[in-house]
């Protein structure tokens, strides 16, 4: 399995593993489009299970719970990050999860500064161009649910109307 371009991992019968989570501060490169990029001290999970192990560095933008969120001291937690630290115990790497926003995601992991992206990512035909996507493990819909009287207020009449 390649892990260069590797942006979503697939959902395999797997045991949840602990996380060995520890503060780890990265010097992070500045963004090549302008966006701001993870600080400095900024938390990352490294789970070393195994000296012996290759380390892959996964980006996740930590504001999409229940799959990223952060716990009380910072470090990543979520579905995707249980997810991943149980692919890479049954596949034998080793992974440091680090926070990043999602503008400038893509183009961490098209430079090589990231090596894995998980997140419940849409699959488009431009994105499908440009990485190489697991089988999707999540088929996330863009619903919105509103009041009659709600959208009668702001003019909503149809899906296009939002």
């Amino acid at each position: 399995m390649s892990f260069k371009k590797l942006v979503l991992v697939s959902a395999i019968a797997v045991s949840i593993v602990g996380c060995n989570n520890s503060e780890v501060a990265k010097d992070q490169p500045a963004a090549t489009d302008g966006t701001e990029q993870t600080a400095a001290t900024e938390k990352v999970n490294e789970v070393k299970t195994n000296p012996d192990w290759p380390t892959y560095v996964v980006a996740t933008d930590p504001s999409n719970a229940p799959f990223e969120g952060r716990d009380d001291k910072g470090l990543v937690e979520g579905f995707d990050v249980d997810l991943i630290q149980a692919i890479a115990e049954v596949e034998k790497f080793n992974v440091t999860i680090i926070p990043q926003p999602w503008a400038g995601i893509f183009e961490a992991l098209d430079s090589g500064e990231r090596d894995i992206l998980i997140a419940p990512l849409t699959i488009t035909p431009e994105r499908d161009e440009l990485v190489d996507f697991t089988i999707p493990y999540i088929y996330p819909t863009r619903t919105a649910y509103m009041l009659p009287e709600t959208a009668a207020k702001l003019g909503i009449n149809t899906y296009e109307d939002l």
